[in-house]
């Protein structure tokens, strides 16, 4: 019987700012975050994902849950936007020295907060990501594995 080993997480919620936007193709873009509240990111399982949260479109606020020493606090006011997405790539340190973040997006359409968000990124953005929860590590032993999905799916299999 093959186990997975789970790590927890402490759940933080960090704010960010989109340094780049790379379309990969038509219908993937790769999107680079930064921010000194990325120190100490950990995403050690292939299919961990992290909540990413996206500023209003109207506005361009960030309407995200803050840490108190209550525990998580969710703002009562403003647009909450978002989705649940696998990190690709953590860098801790990138040319500049502070961590950075890649998340792929796949686009299709505009309605949905994230393809809408991706479609029209640019550098200066803010993003929230909070998460991971916690870790699923490959199975020891595995030798040999058959991966079928779509291109949702890419990070998860790039990790």
């Amino acid at each position: 019987m093959v186990t997975r080993e789970r790590i927890r997480h402490e759940l933080e919620v960090r704010r960010t700012t989109v340094e780049r936007v790379d379309w990969l193709n038509d219908a993937m873009v790769r999107i680079t975050v930064t921010g000194e509240s990325l120190r100490g990111f950990t995403a050690r399982g292939p299919n961990d994902h992290v909540k990413v949260f996206f500023p209003d479109p109207d506005t361009g606020t960030l309407t995200a849950p803050h840490r108190t020493a209550e525990g998580l606090t969710r703002p009562t006011d403003g647009l909450i936007l978002s989705r649940d997405l696998t990190p690709l790539t953590f860098r801790e340190n990138n040319s500049a020295g502070v961590p950075e973040l890649d998340i792929d997006i796949v686009v299709h359409g505009d309605d949905a907060p994230a393809t809408s968000f991706a479609t029209h990124a640019h550098p200066g953005q803010p993003l929230g990501i909070a998460g991971p929860r916690g870790s699923r590590l490959v199975p020891d032993g595995i030798t040999r594995a058959v991966l079928i999905a779509d291109e949702t799916a890419l990070p998860a299999f790039t990790r």
